[in-house]
């Protein structure tokens, strides 16, 4: 194992003027949607970019996690979304977001409609609009990991925004009910940095 594993506790972060996070993802995607035994995991066709700390990434999938893999300042969060990014050169961004209780959440509930109970593989005519799953503040961590799934590899420059979004009490103990606790502990962050833009 490495030297800069995630998920990690995001506390004492240095401010730092961290240039914003651009997203420029195609409006509705179709529901491409897989059980694989860890997680729900929507699947993007190509041609949703988000451009972070000057390089260049295209949304390739985003998944689930039950409870939130980071911490904030030692506090977990009931639920946390990951958008995979890969660059031409293979590495990858991650941006994460926060799910809290609170109204029900369309855009999952289209998800939510169609994801499989058993591992499987399900593509709907219908579409969402990946977009309204962030935040509407966009201030965040940043720092250097892993992947939290084997092999774990620190290849990934993670991006947790601040802010969560909702999702029914409902909504969250469907996915609760299919993965109970898929969430990799906390990793040492060791000498590593953590800056925000805020």
């Amino acid at each position: 194992m490495g030297t800069q594993q995630s998920p990690i506790n995001l506390v004492q972060p240095v401010a730092s003027a961290l240039d914003p996070i651009v997203v420029d993802w195609t409006g509705r995607l179709p529901l491409d949607v897989a059980n694989n035994g860890h997680t729900i995991q929507v699947n993007c066709p190509p041609g949703s970019t988000t451009t972070a700390s000057g390089r260049r990434f295209e949304l390739l999938q985003f998944h689930f996690h039950h409870p939130s893999e980071h911490l904030v300042s030692g506090r977990a969060f009931e639920m946390e979304a990951h958008f995979v990014h890969r660059s031409e050169d293979g590495d990858l961004a991650v941006l994460g977001v926060f799910i809290r209780p609170g109204a029900q959440n369309a855009t999952l509930a289209g998800v939510w409609s169609v994801m499989p109970q058993e591992e499987g593989h399900v593509i709907e005519p219908a579409t969402i609009r990946p977009a309204d799953l962030l935040p509407a503040g966009r201030d965040y961590f940043r720092y250097a990991g892993s992947l939290t799934t084997p092999p774990c590899t620190e290849i990934v420059s993670w991006f947790v925004y601040r802010d969560a979004i909702e999702a029914s009490s409902a909504q969250i103990q469907a996915f609760a009910r299919l993965f109970p606790g898929n969430a990799r502990p906390i990793q040492d962050r060791r000498r590593r940095f953590l800056l925000s833009s805020f």
